[in-house]
């Protein structure tokens, strides 16, 4: 990419920089803890704490062994370019688990 739209947190600091400059990417900083000056970048977790929170009915409790799932799920629903993030990015449909339980 040419230019990486980030806040102004700690983590994209120091080795962060350190590597856009090397690699001639520009950083553009935002104001940190302010998602909505960061735009689609952060609008694109919604879906993923959405489905987080009915997961696990709010409490919040196992979690982290539901993320992967939620985030298949999430890079595997067809959007508004009729394919989903994962096909768009490795031009192949992917495999659902469904059709790996099915017999052939």
């Amino acid at each position: 990419p040419l230019i990486i739209k980030c806040d102004n947190r700690s983590e994209n600091k120091g080795e962060a920089i350190a590597a856009c400059v090397e690699l001639g990417v520009k950083m553009s900083l935002g104001p940190a803890y302010n998602p909505q000056r960061q735009g689609l970048v952060e609008t694109r977790y919604t879906p993923i704490v959405k489905g987080l929170i009915k997961a696990t009915n709010s409490t919040g409790r196992n979690w982290s062994k539901l993320l992967g799932l939620i985030v298949w799920a999430d890079r595997t629903s067809v959007r508004g370019y009729r394919v989903s993030p994962y096909e768009f990015l490795y031009n192949r449909r992917p495999i659902l688990l469904i059709e790996i339980s099915l017999p052939s």
